[in-house]
């Protein structure tokens, strides 16, 4: 964690790009948490056999709950079943669409904070003596450079959507 901590104080992120990227991943969550929570009363729809009480189970969806109650009790259990079914394809859409444009908006940061790095490395390179050069093989510091920005690319960046994600959902 320490040398994340060394890494994290170059990486600058503007404020409202960061804003925009926890709006839409607040707003794909829900969505996913909608679609999900809205699988159980589906079921229940489904598998549930008898004609006379159809009563939905879930404390997922909360609210939710009473309104398609009302619904299959007034209208049949076929159409809380369509009410259900096109109320998870449209969360599900929602959740997509706001999933993409999060990562929309993340992925010119990426590349910026990855750019800073590739551009740290290289004068950093620029400023070794001459005899790091004869001593090591080009592809060999081209290749650990490569691999140093690529764990820079999945950890830190991977990191820096965790900390957002992780916590919502």
């Amino acid at each position: 964690m320490k040398s994340l901590s060394k890494i994290f104080k170059y990486i600058h992120i503007p404020k409202d790009k960061f804003i925009l990227y926890l709006f839409y991943t607040i707003l794909a969550t829900v969505f996913s948490l909608l679609s999900i929570g809205l699988l159980s009363p589906f079921m229940n729809l489904i598998f549930n056999t008898d004609k006379q009480n159809t009563t939905l189970e879930s404390n997922s969806i909360g609210p939710l709950k009473d309104y398609f109650q009302s619904l299959i009790n007034q209208r049949g259990k076929l159409f809380g079943l369509t009410i259900v079914c096109v109320v998870i394809v449209i969360a599900t859409l929602f959740k997509n669409l706001f999933l993409y444009l999060s990562y929309y908006v993340s992925a010119p940061v990426r590349s910026q904070i990855l750019s800073r790095f590739r551009i740290m490395l290289y004068d950093k390179t620029l400023k070794l003596p001459l005899a790091f050069f004869t001593e090591q093989k080009k592809g060999d510091i081209m290749s650990r450079y490569l691999g140093d920005i690529g764990e820079i690319n999945s950890s830190v960046i991977m990191a820096l959507e965790g900390l957002v994600k992780d916590p919502l959902t």
